[in-house]
């Protein structure tokens, strides 16, 4: 018997799923025995057969679905049941969600605890959008994390009571992982709602509690962001195409489980911190720099992939599946020759010709952008294109200053220069001395009055560089502040559950309410600026 299956459930997007997959092979510091396993839960019947071009050598097991992320995940729970003896815990995987480089790691420290479920209270989250208090990464994505919260997320937090309030006033409060096979001899597989759009592990949460409470299994949940890493930058993830109208989830919950919680249901709000919390050490080398360095080569790889779909896509004239993927790679920030030159098919293939033309001409001017292949493990493609960017605005910059340093001399220089020469040296010294002085003099005077010139040009034109210079210098520490095409700000970090009435429990300039191995807020604050300072630019050149 091995110590786990790993089940990633896909239904869209085999390009996550294949990087989601290979952050399961590449797990770091492992001594667990595990095998991988992909069930294709999904109303595309044509999609298995796009997971079979990504994977390979692995069982891919396909189920039937209703269109709902609930069937998905309770489909796994009974395929894990029908080989259970062969691994001891199943780890239930989203296809387009990853696991950090040291999850199972981390997730061995936790069975020491011979746990039946494991939940985990928080997990980091990659968005494709700027998000207050998160960490820039590459494409214009950027990373909330609890990198740096210590503690039960729960002591301070009270979850609103779905069955008194609106379901959107707070999300699910945790994500079940880890299943041990023996829980099938107590529960059935029916632990995630199949009807609902958006909260099927909702109900999975209150039935754990239902199961600690009473002593039936041995749940444990887990403060660590060390694990899962949600992709919330997916467009077509669940929580994207539902946005925020819960109304039907509402309504699916209090018809079916009004009643089923009475020990519930009459408090004013849940809190759970009496629950068991189990805190595990972070890993030594999962740093925040290797968080976002973990983030930015999945995003690299996954973009690399989009592209070459995008124009496979067009040479197929299927132009509205590969102007979906231009949207998103251009909103990440994309600017190449394959962008353009696609942008350039899709308008010409709707009758207009005049912007189609107009692409066209954009995508000849990057024509010249080296490409990396797909095959190229270390892909940093766009990177070339963001450094020819910064390089032409550094130009016009330079020329901008340059031009105005000019003007600066002309005008301070010249006019004030001028008319004290011609007051001081003429009117004194001619009428006086016109014949001996004369030949004597002034070419003294008027070498003096040069050199005196030429010294203020002098000083003035190096003052002005100087200042100049001081601008570049700064304009290059702003520079080395950039996560490739994106600003570095301060780092903060998010109340957990969204709830407006708990205090933030960490942000950098203000005081911590957790305790953070007893450094100082200002040398974490310069520890984060450095390190990702650091990560900035070492791949390009």
């Amino acid at each position: 018997m091995k110590d786990l299956l790993i089940c990633i459930l896909t239904s869209k997007d085999e390009i996550l799923l294949e990087q989601s997959y290979l952050s399961c092979v590449n797990q770091l510091d492992n001594t667990l025995s595990y095998d991988i396993h992909i069930v294709v839960n999904s109303k595309n019947p044509d999609y298995i057969n796009d997971v079979k071009k990504v994977i390979r050598n692995v069982p891919i097991i396909e189920t039937e679905s209703n269109g709902h992320p609930g069937k998905g995940h309770n489909s796994v729970l009974a395929y894990y049941k029908s080989i259970r003896t062969d691994y001891k815990y199943l780890f239930m995987l989203d296809g387009d969600d990853f696991l950090y480089p040291y999850a199972l790691c981390t997730v061995n420290l936790l069975f020491k605890k011979n746990p039946d479920i494991i939940h985990i209270q928080a997990n980091d989250k990659l968005n494709n959008k700027p998000t207050e208090g998160a960490a820039m990464c590459a494409f214009n994505h950027t990373l909330n994390t609890f990198h740096f919260v210590v503690g039960n997320l729960w002591i301070n937090h009270t979850s609103p009571n779905i069955f008194k309030s609106h379901i959107n006033q707070g999300g699910t409060m945790s994500r079940g992982i880890i299943y041990a096979g023996k829980i099938f001899d107590i529960v059935d597989t029916h632990l995630y709602d199949e009807d609902v759009l958006l909260h099927d592990d909702y109900i999975c949460v209150l039935l754990c509690h239902q199961y600690s409470v009473f002593g039936m299994l041995n749940v444990i949940w887990t403060p660590t962001s060390n694990i899962y890493l949600y992709n919330n930058a997916n467009d077509n993830n669940t929580t994207s195409q539902v946005s925020k109208d819960y109304n039907y989830d509402q309504s699916v919950m209090m018809n079916k489980y009004k009643g089923k919680f009475p020990n519930l249901e009459e408090l004013s709000g849940w809190n759970f911190s009496y629950l068991p919390c189990i805190e595990v050490p972070r890993p030594q080398k999962q740093t925040m720099e290797f968080k976002i360095d973990f983030c930015n080569k999945i995003l690299f790889q996954i973009m690399i992939q989009y592209e070459n779909k995008m124009i496979e896509l067009s040479n197929a004239k299927k132009y509205d599946e590969a102007e979906k993927i231009y949207v998103k790679l251009k909103n990440a920030g994309i600017r190449n020759y394959q962008l353009y030159k696609v942008k350039s098919f899709i308008l010409a293939s709707r009758g207009d010709n005049i912007n189609a033309q107009k692409y066209n001409e954009k995508a000849e001017k990057f024509k010249q952008i080296i490409v990396i292949s797909k095959d190229d493990p270390n892909s940093y493609k766009t990177l070339y294109e963001l450094q020819n960017n910064q390089r032409k605005v550094e130009q016009k910059v330079e020329q901008k200053v340059e031009q105005k340093v000019e003007q600066k001399v002309e005008q301070k220089v010249e006019p004030k220069m001028e008319p004290k020469v011609e007051q001081k040296v003429e009117p004194k010294m001619e009428p006086k001395v016109e014949q001996k002085v004369e030949p004597k003099m002034e070419p003294k005077v008027e070498q003096k009055v040069e050199q005196k010139v030429e010294q203020k040009t002098e000083q003035k034109t190096e003052s002005e560089v100087l200042s100049v210079t001081k601008q570049l210098n700064k304009k290059m520490k702003k520079r080395k502040k950039k996560l490739l095409n994106g600003k570095v700000k301060d780092v903060a970090y998010l109340q957990p559950f969204n709830n407006t009435n708990y205090e933030p429990i960490f942000r950098l300039n203000d005081k911590p309410t957790y305790s953070i191995t007893n450094r100082k807020i200002e040398n974490i604050k310069n520890d984060m600026i450095d390190l990702m300072c650091k990560f900035t630019l070492k791949k390009m050149n």
